[in-house]
């Protein structure tokens, strides 16, 4: 699959792509890092620190080339790898495993170049990249780029003696083809997941930390506040009303539930479980609650059709998607309402072009109490689930690009499982 496309299902929430992009960079990521003089087992971290990064960054992600984008990130852990002192001298008995006697001739000239030269040879003869992409993996320009990998091959030329020096380069990239990894990239994936869930850690108890913070704050100015006020002003107090009963409220507040206005939910996506802060789905004039992702995005109709309108985003660096992924809409179960609205809704979509390939009720369902799904010549696939109670339908419809199925389904079933339905 095209590099892109894997960024693309990464930003919208699918960590199978990104691992996708671990194992086919991880070896060459790793093998720039020990060419540039970083011992193996600075280079275990270094290789991992990349991805973390990369996967941390990936929202932002604009650039024209992802390898490049990955050594540049490999190029600022090799430096500060260097600024507290690496073994070199590991780095260049590790490439040296499984050399024949002519490519260890061949990677004993290039260790001599110079750094001005060494590392824009590197990336030039060994991984592929152009005088462009060096500019932003070193930030250089294109000129000196080219000058530099221009003198290192006079200076291999001249120190090997020999005329047929890109033969020479292939036979030592085929060796260091055969170079032994010093992280896999399912140790890669493992240790993402943990970074990412002490990172998650770290933020919740700096969130646990604040609140308690600001918690504080707040009593000491009431208290503070109470103890200025004059005499006369605090004769100027409303008294509660008469007919109130103790401890009910005073005012109308918007909200229709005392549920938490977010709250850290665990779910599983792709066998893995992962843990998310959801904020709390709850509309004046809707009959229901739930839980959604933080980051996304929720409007509302101003037709009077009781619509939600949400838009995804998996982080919040990450814009919204421009169209919704999910639309709620609130109807009233008046009698035969569910069967007109379910044929309703296959007439509609029948009319835009779409076939009805599955239809779901009962035991089949994973939630909710009617599926039906929908897709059309180009492979768009629309799903509706219909949520019911007594007095209320809600249709729930699920539109959005096949590579945010997975990062989307395993959210999905969080809203179920956190639906509620107000008294």
């Amino acid at each position: 699959m095209a590099d892109f496309d894997l960024i693309e299902r990464t930003q919208f929430g699918d960590d199978t792509a990104f691992q996708e992009l671990i194992e086919k960079y991880h070896r060459t990521v790793q093998l720039f890092i020990l060419q540039a003089g970083v011992s193996p087992e600075d280079a275990e971290k270094a290789t991992a620190s990349v991805f973390v990064q990369a996967h941390r960054s990936i929202a932002a992600f604009s650039g024209k080339s992802v390898a490049a984008w990955l050594y540049r990130l490999a190029w600022n852990d090799i430096q500060a790898c260097k600024k507290n002192g690496t073994d070199k001298e590991a780095a260049t008995a590790f490439l040296k495993k499984n050399m024949d006697e002519q490519a260890e001739s061949m990677q004993a000239f290039v260790d001599k170049l110079p750094e001005k030269y060494h590392v824009p040879f590197l990336l030039y003869a060994f991984h592929h990249q152009s005088y462009v992409e060096m500019k932003e993996i070193l930030g250089t320009d294109e000129k000196t780029a080219e000058e530099a990998v221009a003198e290192a091959r006079n200076k291999l030329q001249q120190a090997a003696n020999k005329e047929g020096l890109d033969d020479e380069l292939a036979h030592l990239r085929n060796n260091l083809e055969k170079l032994p990894v010093v992280i896999s990239a399912e140790e890669i994936g493992e240790h993402l997941h943990k970074s990412r869930n002490d990172r998650k850690k770290r933020i919740g108890w700096l969130i646990a930390i604040g609140g308690t913070l600001s918690a504080l704050s707040l009593g000491v100015f009431l208290l503070l506040s109470q103890s200025v006020l004059l005499p006369e002003e605090k004769e100027m107090e409303s008294p509660p009303p008469e007919d109130a009963e103790e401890g009910s409220p005073t005012e109308h507040s918007d909200s229709t539930t005392d549920r938490a206005s977010e709250k850290e939910i665990s779910y599983q996506i792709e066998g893995m479980e992962e843990t998310d802060t959801f904020q709390l789905l709850d509309e004046p004039g809707f009959s229901f609650t739930t839980y959604i992702p933080a980051p996304f995005q929720v409007d509302v109709a101003e037709t009077g059709d009781r619509l939600l309108y949400v838009h995804a985003a998996f982080t919040e660096d990450h814009s919204p998607t421009t169209e919704p992924v999910w639309i709620f809409q609130e109807y009233e179960n008046d009698g035969d309402q569910r069967e007109k609205l379910i044929e309703e809704t296959k007439e509609q979509y029948k009319d835009a072009g779409f076939e009805e390939i599955k239809e779901e009720t009962g035991s089949e369902l994973a939630y909710g109490d009617y599926a039906v799904t929908f897709q059309d010549s180009d492979n768009k696939t629309v799903t509706i689930i219909l949520m019911e109670n007594s007095s209320t339908l809600v249709k729930w419809e699920k539109s959005y690009p096949v590579e945010m199925a997975d990062g989307l389904a395993a959210r999905e079933k969080v809203v179920a499982e956190e639906w509620e339905w107000e008294n």
